[in-house]
């Protein structure tokens, strides 16, 4: 526990924000607001730390707002997506720090793992593919800098190759398809080029079909024979 509190000494994804107090009415009656319930117990953690708020705590919070049961597990699964999601967007990580403090909110807010991971893996998901789409959708999409670059932001949100691969699909063969028919267009294509259009469908997996392989394989031979490289034989 010690180790826990000095690796998240002065990581906090929550703020204290003005929460909207509950009518005579609506404590008499029931009734609550879920976004209020949020707020109430994000402010627990942010007014107390996390280390000096427990399983019982946020009970107590959650009753005071007047939120139960099933309702209640909503509130708290919301509460971890809003961390996940503050710490990403404060610089396109996920530090060893702040993997620890979400660990330790787990715990605290009583959420199952199974369940709070999907959703921690969703929001990092996301994501990794907001921060990857204008770099794979670009004109240099196919160059090593911007493989380098998308393995960089698939390393600091935690995205292992295999999903990195699955999540950018659907990009990777737009950009390989458009790319592609550019090249088509100009009827030549570079020895340098066709390396990198063939490391990038190493890496992202796009489909090409035996008729676009043979456009681009007769590309590349004509601007072999412009270069002298290649002869015709007879």
């Amino acid at each position: 526990m010690a180790e826990e509190s000095a690796a998240t000494e002065g990581v906090q994804p929550f703020q204290v924000r003005k929460v909207q107090e509950r009518s005579f009415f609506t404590r008499v009656f029931g009734g609550s607001r879920t976004s209020d319930a949020e707020a109430a117990v994000e402010n627990l953690i942010a007014e107390r730390g996390l280390d000096n708020v427990d399983v019982v705590a946020i009970d107590n919070c959650l009753c005071q707002a007047g939120v139960r049961d099933k309702p209640a597990k909503g509130v708290l699964l919301n509460v971890w997506r809003h961390a996940v999601e503050r710490f990403v967007a404060t610089d396109g990580t996920l530090d060893s720090a702040e993997a620890v403090f979400l660990d330790r909110l787990k715990c605290v807010l009583g959420l199952d793992a199974t369940t709070a991971y999907s959703e921690r893996d969703s929001v990092l998901a996301n994501e990794f593919v907001a921060l990857a789409r204008p770099l794979i959708s670009g004109s240099d999409a196919t160059s090593e800098e911007t493989r380098s670059a998308i393995s960089r932001l698939a390393q600091q949100l935690r995205i292992p190759p295999d999903k990195q691969k699955s999540l950018l699909k659907p990009l990777a063969q737009a950009a390989f398809d458009s790319i592609c028919q550019y090249w088509f267009g100009k009827r030549r294509i570079d020895t340098a080029t066709v390396n990198a259009l063939l490391a990038f469908k190493k890496e992202y997996d796009p489909s090409l079909a035996d008729s676009e392989l043979n456009k681009l394989v007769r590309c590349w031979h004509l601007a072999l024979l412009d270069q002298g490289v290649m002869r015709l034989t007879h």
